[in-house]
């Protein structure tokens, strides 16, 4: 299960003071020279990482939505699917989710089976 919230887009995250250093420090706007040391840096975005933190902490607890994977299903499903061409398959097979979450909170799901080693289609005598 995989439980997720509404959050801020990165434009109010700056304007809560949550933006991380490139857009505090306006990085992009200066000789890479010019910018504080990294230490420096690191700092100010781990700070920033614990304050977004503890503002995920407030989100109410009926906020948050759930998504249900059922791997056990596709597990079945692609439990007999060989692979064509050549290739070292003895390592198995990885189902990849993609899960995208829209700015109304609705999500689609969609997954795909890969190799752990990729097939090579070339044939070679």
């Amino acid at each position: 299960m995989i439980e997720y919230a509404p959050w801020l887009t990165y434009p109010q995250q700056e304007a809560a003071g949550l933006g991380n250093a490139r857009s505090y420090f306006k990085l992009d706007d200066i000789n890479r020279n010019d910018w504080p040391p990294m230490q420096v840096l690191k700092y100010y975005n781990d700070n920033i990482d614990k304050k977004i933190i503890s503002e995920i902490d407030k989100i109410p607890a009926n906020a948050w939505k759930k998504i249900v994977l059922h791997p056990q299903e596709l597990v079945e499903q692609y439990k007999s699917i060989k692979p064509k061409g050549r290739g070292v398959f003895s390592e198995g097979k990885v189902i990849e989710y993609n899960i995208g979450i829209n700015a109304d909170g609705s999500y689609e799901i969609s997954h795909r089976l890969l190799w752990k080693r990729p097939v090579s289609t070339l044939v070679h005598d």
